[in-house]
């Protein structure tokens, strides 16, 4: 916790490209059947409550998504 804001990752490796457009949509992935339901869950929560803010980088073969939760 710094200044009244917690920080949190989800780090997540693809091969190929992604694409950040719809990185958070329901189903989008990189690995296959099963699987794109995480991100569009922490988007969802996100958009829904006020007191969160993401934002989502590309390092190497890792996407990472940084929530920011704003303690009141």
């Amino acid at each position: 916790v710094m200044d009244g804001v917690l920080h949190g990752e989800f780090v997540n490796y693809f091969s190929g490209s992604v694409n950040l457009d719809k990185i958070n949509d329901l189903g989008y992935t990189t690995k296959g059947k099963d699987h794109g339901v995480g991100l569009s869950l922490v988007k969802r929560i996100v958009d829904s409550n006020n007191h969160f803010d993401f934002e989502t980088t590309i390092l190497d073969e890792f996407f990472i998504q940084h929530v920011i939760f704003k303690i009141i």
